[in-house]
């Protein structure tokens, strides 16, 4: 179960990185995302521990570390670099039938 759960919050951090504009040294203007807790209203709901996408999250491609959800810097570039890896490689094993034939 665990597995699943990581494997769920790595899906919402790479579709919360394709969302983000890609990185790029001219415009990246933010450094890092500075962490604030949010205020306690008064109907307050906590978040159960089962739900919640994990701050770090440990994967094939390294360690993915994001604030509430959204990816941080070197986190958006290290899956950027691993979709265009996924595509490179789909795109040769694509390429293969052609070759062979």
């Amino acid at each position: 179960m665990k597995k699943v759960k990581n494997i769920l919050a790595a899906a919402v951090i790479i579709a919360m990185a394709s969302c983000s504009a890609p990185i790029n040294e001219k415009t990246e203007s933010v450094s890092e995302t500075v962490a604030v807790a949010p205020p306690k209203m008064k109907m307050t709901t906590e978040v159960p521990a089962g739900i919640a996408t994990p701050d770090k999250l440990e994967s094939s491609i390294g360690t993915l570390t994001s604030f509430d959800g959204v990816p941080d810097a070197k986190t958006r570039q290290l899956l950027y670099d691993n979709l265009d890896r996924e595509r490179a490689t789909q795109a040769f094993l694509s390429s293969i039938q052609i070759a062979s034939t």
